[in-house]
């Protein structure tokens, strides 16, 4: 399966990274107004690969930097208003974006519109965000991707800082597993490891529960994630956050001890120990966090099983103080 056109929604971190990614396995781009295009014969031959922002951005160079290499890429924004038809539509947008930007795209006009055929990829924290595209595209492919891969602006730099996989997966089982492979595929060439995921939501619950850990902490306390484990205070903070979710991780039959959730958290912690979180960088940029798909979603959840959280309450309602502010 070829894509003729990919429209990559969202110029955060990620959105940024999948466009470098692409130019870097596709050196022959060229660049175009709206577009780089490029001529590669074994994957994106003679594609569109379009990154759509939310807001007007001037044109910019940015330096990609890795541990292993580093190169320059010109990147030239596009507009909604500017909308091609493409063959595959990722979704790199922040949660409190998510349902303005599914009305918009589901409101284009008539010679726009959003052919039932073309796979929508979700590369997004948080659970609920299948269900909100789903409900405003039924018919079309609808998949979520989930990454360990770090990146982080650093001025004109965007640094991949955490080398990490990808899962893949959907929740409509075998009926688009032709259009699955062929991402997985995609991806596979571009942002190494992918792989295909048979149980995607337990892959979400598992990185949600991570996230409700070290988004709120890292905010909160303003600090590198690094710090969740090297400053013994918020290090025994975190392991009561861990401690309280048991009743949850039973449940779903994620952790089998709230033990290996608190030894994960510590794990991608060092890992990423120089990286700031999601949710501390839209707190420093003054914008609100994906605070409501993460910990609002994980206390939503509980209390349909008639489970009290108070920690999570307490840093949820810490965030939403923070977040009234902006």
């Amino acid at each position: 399966m070829r894509y003729s056109t990919i429209n990559i929604i969202g110029a955060g971190c990620i959105g940024h990274l999948l466009m470098l990614r692409f130019s870097k396995v596709l050196p022959t781009y060229e660049i175009s107004p709206d577009a780089l295009t490029s001529g590669h014969p074994e994957s994106l031959s003679q594609s569109e690969v379009n990154l759509y922002a939310r807001s007007i951005k001037k044109n910019r160079n940015i330096q990609y930097q890795s541990p292993t290499e580093t190169f320059d890429l010109t990147i030239l924004y596009s507009m909604l208003n500017q909308w091609k038809q493409p063959d595959l539509i990722i979704i790199c947008v922040k949660y409190p974006q998510l349902d303005e930007l599914c009305q918009q795209l589901s409101s284009l006009s008539a010679g726009n519109k959003i052919d039932d055929s073309i796979p929508i990829l979700i590369m997004m924290n948080g659970m609920g965000v299948i269900e909100i595209v789903s409900s405003y595209f039924p018919n079309n492919p609808v998949f979520q991707a989930v990454t360990t891969h770090g990146a982080k602006f650093e001025k004109n730099s965007l640094l991949h800082s955490g080398y990490g996989d990808t899962q893949l997966g959907g929740y409509r089982g075998e009926k688009y597993k032709r259009q699955r492979d062929a991402l997985s595929k995609l991806l596979n060439t571009h942002l190494p490891k992918t792989f295909v995921s048979n149980n995607i939501e337990q892959t979400l619950w598992k990185k949600l529960l991570i996230n409700a850990v070290i988004n709120p902490l890292t905010s909160i306390h303003n600090i590198n994630n690094g710090q969740i484990i090297s400053n013994q205070e918020i290090k025994q903070e975190a392991y009561h956050l861990c401690q309280e979710l048991y009743p949850m991780l039973r449940h779903f039959n994620i952790f089998e001890a709230s033990q290996q959730l608190f030894e994960q958290v510590c794990l991608i912690a060092k890992q990423t120990k120089s990286n700031t979180s999601s949710m501390r960088q839209d707190h420093l940029n003054h914008k609100k966090s994906e605070i409501e798909s993460i910990t609002g979603y994980l206390l939503n959840k509980a209390k349909s099983m008639n489970i009290e959280l108070p920690l999570h309450n307490k840093i949820y309602r810490q965030i939403k103080r923070l977040e009234n502010h902006f």
